[in-house]
């Protein structure tokens, strides 16, 4: 390698922390420099270009800033990649996200509404604080402080920083959900506020215009959800919650919330991430691959398919070895 240098592009320094990361994990999410042997028979290049980052003081201030942001920036993309997680507040975490970013880089305003957080002008020169008050975490500060480094090399790291940060806001707010009124009035519908003091009225839900049905009754069964004692195994879970309420009955044998239930299920089916239908497609892959595209819809289902496998695996290793299948095989 030449001459240590610091490296700019913020994309691959992204991909660098996360691996970072990883190999820290086991120490409890604390970078170290990393030691590489120079006796290793198998040396290549991510781990020489390790050595000489870790080596280089600039870049290793530039990584403390840059470890605790990326940090919550995969928390949050955890939570949308996951199939358990509470969809109603997805929305929260990730507007706390950007609004922590936001905070960082603008000169300090008060937001009332989430709406007034995603449609806040981040392009606007006018409302960036200048370099020297953009927070850059404290991590950054501790490192700086036991760097010896000189001013303008800290002022070109910290100029990195902040338009690592000012793209990362500028991402984030294009991936802001245009309808964000709706999904959060979607925080109303979980069982702790629909049957807590906090419950809003009906007409307050942002989504009410959406429902076609018989208002008045709709408003009756909602006044009256918290008059029901609910199981509580299912207080926890907005999904069973309202699939408890809809399916619940009066002394009758009617449903007597089968509106309201209705309706909350319909409004908490919306989508909120895309994971789980790339996971689906990617397992479908995994099996319908260019080799097997001739495949029927019966031998694409998995045990069906892993058993065709297996059979073909089989075969091809009686064919090589020239033997013939005993009886219990066959």
């Amino acid at each position: 390698m030449g001459k240590k240098k610091m490296v700019s592009e913020n994309g691959f320094l992204v991909c660098l922390v996360m691996t970072l990361l990883q190999r820290a994990s086991s120490a409890k999410q604390q970078l170290e420099p990393i030691t590489i042997s120079k006796d290793e028979e198998e040396k290549n290049y991510t781990a020489d270009l390790l050595y000489q980052m870790y080596s280089d003081p600039a870049n290793k201030l530039y990584l403390a800033f840059l470890q605790p942001v990326v940090s919550q920036v995969n928390r949050v993309n955890k939570l949308f990649e996951s199939d358990r997680c509470n969809a109603n507040r997805l929305l929260e975490d990730l507007m706390s996200l950007y609004k922590s970013i936001l905070q960082r880089l603008m000169m300090p305003r008060t937001f009332c509404t989430w709406r007034a957080v995603a449609d806040y002008d981040v392009n606007d020169e006018r409302n960036h604080l200048p370099l020297e008050a953009v927070d850059f975490g404290v991590k950054f500060y501790i490192e700086l402080g036991q760097s010896r480094l000189d001013s303008g090399i800290v002022h070109t790291v910290k100029k990195h920083g902040r338009d690592f940060l000012m793209k990362l806001l500028q991402e984030l707010q294009q991936r802001l959900p245009s309808n964000i009124n709706h999904l959060q009035s979607l925080d109303a519908l979980t069982p702790e506020t629909v049957l807590g003091v906090r419950k809003p009225r009906l007409q307050e839900l942002s989504f009410l215009p959406k429902y076609s049905g018989d208002i008045g009754k709709l408003d009756g069964q909602w006044q009256r959800l918290a008059t029901v004692s609910w199981p509580k195994d299912v207080i926890n879970d907005s999904e069973k919650f309202w699939l408890t309420v809809h399916s619940h009955q009066d002394a009758s044998g009617e449903r007597d919330f089968k509106e309201v239930g209705q309706f909350a299920l319909s409004m908490l089916s919306l989508p909120i991430s895309n994971a789980s239908v790339e996971r689906v497609f990617s397992q479908m892959n995994l099996i319908k691959n260019k080799l097997r595209n001739r495949m029927r819809p019966r031998s694409q289902k998995p045990p069906d398919a892993f058993a065709w496998r297996q059979q073909m695996l089989l075969s091809q290793f009686l064919h090589i070895c020239d033997v013939k299948p005993r009886s219990s095989l066959a």
